[in-house]
């Protein structure tokens, strides 16, 4: 997928959904990988192929890389942002978003791939600040070595522009993006809001493309965090200022995956958040995205998000849990 698509935009700049994977052993260390692109030690990852979930992502690179049979066995945290993107020493630039996986060691032999992996080596936390660490797995294994069954994400820093327009519809990022690859598939990470107001009522909009009710969705920018990105997404398209508190799940696969009725072919990585409302001065629909947008009952909110939602899912995320949900990984090697 990504090879097809450099074949398109040469070295520019491409935002990915990927996975990064938590391995421990016995005392609690974990598994860190020297890359052979640059010699750096970091947390054993990679990128998501369209039609696979996270989970399924990164049971298949622990076992390409690292030669180690797993269980994702829950969602350390969510990140994104300037320290994740990349330029390698070809030239190629890269923007990740990266959904953290703690994992369990079900079998396999422990060996570096000695293709994109050199070497592997168990770590305590005092061993891994002496490395050469990149700064995002600095980022992370400070989440990690917490040791907490929180999922993390890192907070949010995006205001609303001065000039308080809320730009609709395809990104800037996108819109040049096709420019080169037409139609082509582009797997994107996104983000959704299941926004309450003080009495616990949950904010929707009506669709402009659809007509139907939905929770606010939409697609990341290049060097967005996702907390960023959801904050952005429901202020353009409800008028309305949140604060997300809680990662509420993260789901991919086939059944994110879209055909526009102009041809262009879409699969999402979601990143769903729970968000509080913070100002709904502004609320209205963005005329681009939204039709209607306005506040309903808990119960009578989530039965309409679940012709879509469960469908896609097959379960609703639940408001008040500490992790987050995800589908589990079916990958064998």
């Amino acid at each position: 997928y990504l090879r097809g698509l450099r074949a398109k935009v040469g070295t520019d700049l491409l935002l990915v959904p990927a996975v990064t994977m938590v391995c421990r052993d016995e005392d609690g260390r974990v598994l860190l990988a020297r890359h052979a692109d640059n010699d750096r030690w970091a947390l054993p990852g990679g990128s998501i192929d369209p039609d696979e979930t996270p989970a399924d992502a990164a049971v298949r690179e622990l076992w390409e890389e690292a030669g180690l049979r797993t269980t994702p066995e829950r969602i350390i945290g969510v990140y994104g942002g300037p320290a994740f993107t990349v330029t390698y020493p070809n030239g190629d630039q890269i923007a990740s978003v990266d959904t953290v996986f703690a994992c369990r060691i079900d079998g396999g032999t422990l060996a570096a791939d000695q293709d994109e992996i050199t070497e592997l080596r168990y770590v305590s936390e005092a061993e891994a600040t002496q490395l050469n660490l990149p700064p995002w797995a600095q980022l992370v294994l400070a989440d990690v070595f917490r040791n907490t069954n929180q999922t993390h994400f890192q907070p949010p820093t995006w205001t609303p522009p001065a000039d308080g327009v809320r730009k609709g519809g395809i990104s800037d990022y996108v819109r040049d993006l096709r420019q080169h690859i037409g139609t082509d598939l582009l797997l994107m990470p996104s983000v959704g809001a299941l926004a309450y107001d003080d009495l616990g009522n949950i904010l929707l909009q009506q669709r402009s493309d659809s007509g139907l009710w939905s929770a606010p969705v939409g697609g990341m920018d290049p060097g967005e965090t996702p907390a960023d990105a959801v904050v952005r997404e429901v202020w353009e398209e409800t008028g309305v200022l949140v604060e997300p508190t809680q990662v509420l799940g993260v789901y991919g696969g086939p059944k994110f995956r879209n055909t526009h009725p102009n041809g262009d072919q879409t699969a999402s990585i979601f990143m769903i958040f729970a968000c509080r409302v913070v100002d709904d001065r502004g609320l209205s629909p963005d005329g681009h995205e939204s039709l209607d947008v306005r506040y309903f009952p808990q119960e009578e909110a989530l039965a309409m998000l679940s012709r879509l939602w469960q469908r896609r899912m097959g379960f609703l995320p639940e408001l008040n849990r500490s992790a987050a949900q995800f589908e589990a990984a079916t990958w064998r090697a």
